[in-house]
């Protein structure tokens, strides 16, 4: 598969996480509370996987590959964590502008991992996920930063445990067949949600009551799709593009919201994600004899 083709399963890992928002909101509106859902979505996407990969190749790993692993996805699983927390104190939209500050979080890691400036096509890129992230996450209300320091801080580590997330679904258990590399990372994520919240809803009626079918969902979309095609992905294109790539989680979040939720999307959004696409694209195009640094 060419270059290409790698970082169009990133885009999709991305566009699959975005598409998962406006489910948790679905279920959300349903009744169900937000660490239920989280944990459905962890269990069900770990057993999705299982079954995946009693079908698929797999290899002996080696207690490091184990460990490398298993913290890839506890960064996954975090990240959902100070979202929800910054969600909470803060707006949807202000927590999606600290969420994405991951992509410029994302360039810096590979930067100091590789002692070399970023290209300046990446540079333009996070520039214009800036503009298009603003535009399209603003929702015309003025935020008082300084009042929500929990906000702020969960939202930014939010935004630092998904660039971490990326960076090391690039350099984890390489060599590992993909979905089994992304069966551990889940296991690792579904490890630190059931330490954080009670598996009651398994046992108490509220996952057979109708949990299950969002669970399902989200567990897909959300567990599932993501890790394995960041797993898939990653690898060969660099963290770094990668990063840049899972910007299409918004336009991707905000058009599923419409589709879905029945939020309509304003001009200034629809200008936001088109601006976010450009800036996904424009690292995969380089003109014949073009020299970039």
């Amino acid at each position: 598969m060419k270059r290409f083709g790698y970082s169009f399963l990133v885009l999709l890992g991305a566009c699959s996480y975005g598409v998962h928002g406006p489910i948790i909101k679905m279920a959300s509106n349903a009744g169900y509370s937000s660490s239920d859902i989280v944990s459905a979505q962890y269990v069900i996407g770990v057993l999705f996987l299982a079954a995946a990969w009693l079908f698929t190749s797999k290899r002996n790993m080696s207690i490091k590959e184990w460990g490398e692993l298993l913290g890839t996805g506890v960064f996954l699983s975090v990240t959902g964590l100070f979202y929800t927390i910054s969600i909470a104190d803060l707006s949807a939209s202000a927590a999606v502008i600290l969420l994405f500050q991951f992509v410029w979080m994302g360039i810096v890691i590979e930067s100091i991992q590789m002692r070399t400036l970023p290209e300046s096509r990446k540079v333009v890129s996070v520039v214009l996920i800036w503009l298009g992230t603003f535009l399209a996450a603003r929702s015309g209300e003025t935020i008082d930063w300084f009042s929500h320091p929990v906000g702020v801080l969960s939202g930014l580590l939010s935004g630092l445990t998904f660039a971490l997330f990326i960076f090391f679904s690039g350099r984890s258990g390489r060599g590992v067949p993909a979905v089994q590399r992304s069966l551990i990372m889940s296991i690792g994520g579904l490890i630190v949600i059931l330490i954080m919240n009670s598996p009651s809803f398994l046992v108490d009626g509220t996952f057979t009551g109708g949990l299950w079918q969002y669970g399902i969902l989200s567990g897909l979309l959300g567990a599932v799709l993501p890790v394995l095609f960041f797993a898939a992905g990653t690898p060969q294109i660099g963290s770094g593009t990668a990063t840049i790539c899972g910007a299409a989680e918004l336009p991707a979040a905000v058009i599923a919201a419409w589709l879905f939720v029945g939020e309509q999307a304003t001009t200034m959004q629809t200008a936001g994600v088109l601006i976010i696409l450009l800036a996904v694209i424009l690292p995969q195009w380089k003109p014949k004899g073009a020299v970039y640094r």
